[in-house]
């Protein structure tokens, strides 16, 4: 997935555009998955039976609403779109939002949280950013990941890295990570440094061309861009897939199936599937 650069310091009293999305309440999850790639970490509150995502740009480079209603009303969802400026301290909006996470031996926090002794420690810090591990596709990606045994891993759509670092955290080697936006190769490129990993991330267009070979492959995309890469998938031994609702889960597997591979564990959550697919004997 791709956000926004998370590297630098804010500036409080900076004025910002805030942009808030109006979404029905059961549609928050869904609506959330969608556009944080797109527009980065956001601030979610309910008011009147109706959930708000507060997103925040600079002034200059404010999203367009019409390219956010369609990116929403493909996936089904109705929204109301308003911005204005705000002079508020964006990250501390967020401190409400991005929570540690713990997932078997790691623990992923923003740098503002202490850590945890005997645990693995990743520090992400999301800025403007999706992918702290908050949102059920990045988690189950996670739940998968830390079972896996060592081995070369390729992340496809990295966003701020979280899934790339967290398996250089767990061992595995050589680690690469490609991603089509260069705020998200940027964002991931300053996360591992600041964990100390070593990832060799890429500005990449996964679809293009055959991807890198890779023992297990971790892609945390849409459907579409799943099934869209999958034809271009170097035989790995596994790839660890999310993004999809639970209804979705069986079109990927139609989709990897050419592949040689078939899904053999899923952890879902809030509606959510995260599947690992494994290559037959």
């Amino acid at each position: 997935m791709s956000p926004a650069s998370s590297s630098g310091s804010a500036t409080p009293s900076a004025e910002l555009v805030r942009l808030t999305v109006a979404v029905a309440v059961d549609d928050a999850a869904l609506a959330v998955a969608t556009l944080a790639p797109r527009l980065g970490g956001c601030r979610e509150r309910e008011v009147a039976g109706t959930t708000l995502l507060d997103f925040w740009s600079a002034p200059g480079s404010v999203p367009d609403s019409a390219r956010i209603s369609d990116a929403l009303a493909d996936v089904g969802v109705a929204c109301r779109i308003g911005a204005a400026d705000d002079p508020v301290d964006w990250r501390a909006a967020l401190r409400s939002f991005h929570r540690p996470v713990e997932v078997g031996p790691l623990r992923l926090r923003p740098p503002w949280e202490p850590t945890t002794p005997d645990l693995l420690d990743l520090v992400i810090d999301p800025g403007m950013a999706f992918g702290t591990g908050q949102h059920a596709t990045t988690h189950g990606c996670l739940e998968l990941l830390v079972d896996r045994p060592p081995g070369p891993v390729l992340d496809i759509g990295c966003g701020s890295g979280v899934l790339a670092i967290a398996a250089a955290r767990l061992g595995h080697a050589p680690v690469r990570a490609i991603d089509n936006d260069p705020e998200a190769v940027a964002a991931t490129a300053a996360n591992a440094a600041a964990n100390g990993v070593s990832v060799d991330v890429r500005l990449e267009v996964a679809g293009a061309e055959p991807l890198p070979a890779a023992a297990l492959v971790l892609a945390n995309l849409t459907l579409t861009d799943l099934v869209a890469v999958a034809p271009f998938l170097h035989a790995p031994g596994a790839v660890i897939a999310s993004g999809v609702r639970d209804h979705e889960v069986a079109v990927l597997a139609d989709a990897l199936a050419p592949r040689g591979l078939a899904a053999s564990r899923t952890v879902a959550r809030d509606g959510w599937a995260a599947v690992l697919f494994e290559a037959g004997p």
